[in-house]
């Protein structure tokens, strides 16, 4: 297997890809998939961030997500690889910021426009089997729409199955990891992920690109496991057990543990079993015991 180092679900790919201008159909192609509409339908898609990327991403982690206006819609889509336990007020949140700054002075409430937030994200959230999730304002006891002016999208890649479905295609595109997955879909025949492979693929062979994915993958590694924090526990914590067992002792046991906390937030991440060994320095025996 051959690794991306440019994948589709990093977030900074993933905001790339999607924000050029010229890769405007394949976002169109998507947004029509998740929402369930025929993709000629689509008239008009504004970009609202188009403040350009950092070069070098450094060491703070920020949220990149992408502010579009679809017909009038304001649509929020954004890709999130760690589950922080509370992604579904999060969400809400998100979607009432975007929802209430979009009214002006003088507007009347029945004029603020529809609203949605669509997120891929690359573990499980919810413990059904269907991988997409709508949700929207309903009156619980007569099972009815409320109003179309919220809409709440979670698609979760973990979940996506063997199918030739349309939005299946683009969930396993934006999950592959290797050159290799990326040559079954594109077998599939479909003109548009034929050419999103061919995209992702000539942005995996841009050294710039492929080094801004790489200190981007350190950011998110360095934010979601705490690296430093958690090693600076596992010492704290192995000194205490070293009052008893001996300060050398309880210093190596406390980096232990510190770096098995941190491979096993690198695991839920779905991270590369190579660039945990090179994180975490632990043997590769040792990292995988833990996928159990």
């Amino acid at each position: 297997m051959t690794e991306l180092v440019v994948r589709p679900k990093l977030d900074l790919v993933f905001k790339e890809f999607f924000s050029n201008p010229t890769n405007a159909d394949l976002l169109r192609s998507l947004l029509s998939c998740v929402m369930r509409i025929d993709a000629n339908t689509i008239d008009s898609i504004a970009y609202e961030n188009t403040d350009e990327l950092p070069e070098f991403p450094d060491d703070k982690y920020s949220r990149l997500d992408l502010k579009l206006v679809v017909d009038g819609v304001i649509v929020d889509v954004e890709m999130q690889r760690s589950d922080e336990k509370n992604f579904v007020d999060r969400s809400l949140y998100y979607w009432s910021k975007m929802f209430g700054s979009a009214i002006v002075k003088g507007q009347n409430y029945n004029e603020l426009p529809k609203t949605i937030v669509i997120s891929f994200l690359d573990f499980v959230l919810f413990d059904w089997d269907e991988y997409v999730s709508e949700c929207a304002l309903t009156d619980v006891l007569h099972n009815r729409k409320v109003t179309d002016k919220l809409g709440i999208y979670f698609l979760e890649l973990p979940k996506v199955k063997e199918t030739n479905d349309k939005l299946a295609l683009w969930l396993k595109f934006l999950r592959a990891e290797t050159l290799e997955e990326l040559d079954t879909i594109e077998s599939k025949g479909d003109t548009d992920m034929s050419q999103a492979v061919k995209v992702i693929r000539q942005m995996n062979e841009d050294n710039l690109m492929r080094e801004r994915a790489r200190m981007r993958e350190e950011a998110v590694i360095e934010r979601v496991s705490g690296f430093a924090f958690a090693r600076k526990k596992g010492i704290e914590e192995g000194l205490e057990k070293g009052k008893a067992i001996g300060i050398e002792k309880g210093k190596a046991i406390g980096i232990e543990k510190g770096k098995v906390e941190i491979v096993q937030e690198l695991l839920k991440l779905n991270m590369p079993i190579d660039t945990i060994v090179a994180v975490s320095k632990l043997p590769i025996e040792t990292i995988k015991g833990l996928l159990n």
